[in-house]
């Protein structure tokens, strides 16, 4: 008995497997070989509107940053995922089409472009939030480590990668340094804003055997060619580097603590004791400017005990953080945090799953909820740089508020960036039923006649 019915269930999986191998022919039958993307390419439909916890699952897939930059004098927007490439926009948002055709299937945590040679593109592969442990969630799954950075010349039809060499801080070659899998996590790449071809990565090493996340910073002159490791901090789970918006070399990074640099990354200072809380109780620090006060720097500390996200400000160079607020803690792998571009009294950062905004009202601060209708799980807070909105990356996908976080619409028309955990096709008779388990977007449903291959996906559960 137990043999015929380990047969039987080997006979069925079979079977499904044949059901699913037809419907990718059906979908393009002139060419076997190639595949069709399904979606869903926007946000499936509710099933059941009365159902309130299926308002959770409300999304197409994660989103990890936003970044902007001006082509042929329109202003296009290129969104960061981590298992799909980059996406592109040219109407703000409202539509996306894939960008990468030739680079492997990897996912982009970050995006630098030059400025004056439009085709000229840096990219930063992986999963910028990538969880290198076998026993955390994302169970050490080697499509999220970085590939290293891949470099195109003519818009992004051709891709050279990973670029560039890489060297020791007394300029030995790292032979193999992204060999894979690398085990590295590269979240941050930014460009120097008058010298184009200085840039600066963040690239974290995990190591399994003694759990510590070994981080580096690496400098170019030379528009990527050649990398120089500028900075090594043991365990030092760097996650976040930004430009000052002085117009200087100022540059700040951040990992369990926060680190400045006066000469445009030769040279890093700690901050640590200059009031944020000691580098051991801090699993990773989050950082924003604005350019509205050029001189504040702005730090969200999420805490190893899991009971806070504590934000610090610090109000010039020469004087000490000042903690103004705490808020529920994140999980390390999504914490954000972001300051209006016009208003340095309007700040958003992440507080559990949700958004909080921390507002000036008269002569007192407030912290209020300003997250409702967002998807949870907020991995970036991008601020606008000519307006007064404020975007969020989740792992529903890409949203938008102008109202300070009051409302927030969905901008996720055209994405396909689903996550499948799992499929399931039907053997129902004239019709194919597809089910799929998607990564913090719920159980979707598409069913449609075999003479008519329809794309509208329903949530189910």
């Amino acid at each position: 008995m137990l043999y015929q019915s380990t047969k039987f269930q080997i006979m069925l999986v079979q079977r499904r497997f044949q059901w699913l191998l037809w419907l990718l022919l059906l979908a393009h039958s002139s060419n076997a070989q190639h595949w069709v993307p399904l979606g869903p390419f926007s946000i499936p439909e509710l099933n059941d509107v009365r159902d309130r916890s299926l308002l959770q699952a409300y999304g197409t897939g994660r989103v990890g940053d936003l970044k902007f930059a001006t082509r042929n004098g329109v202003r296009h927007f290129y969104l960061c995922t981590p298992y799909n490439g980059y996406f592109e926009s040219s109407d703000s948002g409202r539509s996306w089409q894939p960008g990468l055709s030739s680079l492997p299937p990897v996912g982009v945590a970050d995006i630098s472009f030059h400025p004056t040679r439009k085709e000229e593109i840096l990219v930063a592969t992986g999963d910028a939030d990538c969880i290198l442990d076998p026993n955390g969630p994302g169970m050490n799954s080697e499509s999220c480590q970085s590939r290293g950075v891949y470099f195109t010349n003519d818009g992004g039809n051709t891709w050279v990668g990973p670029y560039g060499t890489w060297c020791d801080a007394g300029g030995k070659q790292l032979e193999n340094f992204w060999k894979y899998p690398t085990l590295k996590v590269c979240r941050r790449l930014i460009r120097h804003p008058s010298k184009p071809n200085v840039l600066l990565a963040t690239v974290t090493t995990n190591s399994f055997k003694t759990k510590k996340s070994d981080s580096y910073i690496f400098r170019t002159i030379d528009g990527g060619k050649n990398w120089k490791q500028v900075l090594f901090v043991p365990d030092g789970a760097l996650k976040d580097l930004i430009v000052s918006p002085d117009g200087k070399n100022q540059v700040f990074a951040a990992g369990r603590t926060v680190y400045s640099s006066c000469d445009f990354g030769k040279n890093w200072t700690s901050l640590q004791g200059k009031g944020l809380p000691v580098d051991s109780l801090v699993n990773r620090c989050e950082l924003a400017v604005t350019p509205a006060e050029k001189g504040k720097l702005f730090v969200l500390a999420n805490l190893r005990s899991g009971k806070n996200n504590d934000l610090y400000i610090l109000e010039n160079r020469k004087s000490s953080f000042v903690k103004v607020c705490s808020g529920a803690s994140s999980p390390e792998w999504r914490t954000a945090l972001s300051v209006d571009a016009g208003n340095p009294q309007l700040i958003y950062f992440s507080a559990g799953n949700k958004v909080n905004r921390f507002e000036q009202v008269g002569a007192s601060w407030r912290t209020v909820m300003a997250g409702n209708g967002l998807h949870d799980d907020v991995h970036e807070l991008i601020p606008d740089p000519v307006g007064n909105k404020m975007y969020a990356a989740t792992d529903g996908g890409l949203s938008v508020t102008s109202d300070s976080g009051r409302t927030w619409q969905s901008l996720n028309n055209r994405l396909n960036v689903a996550e499948c955990w799992g499929i399931a096709v039907s053997e129902i008779k004239d019709t194919v039923r597809l089910l799929a388990g998607l990564q913090d977007c719920g159980t979707i449903q598409l069913e449609f006649p075999l003479d008519n291959i329809s794309l509208h996906w329903k949530i189910v559960r």
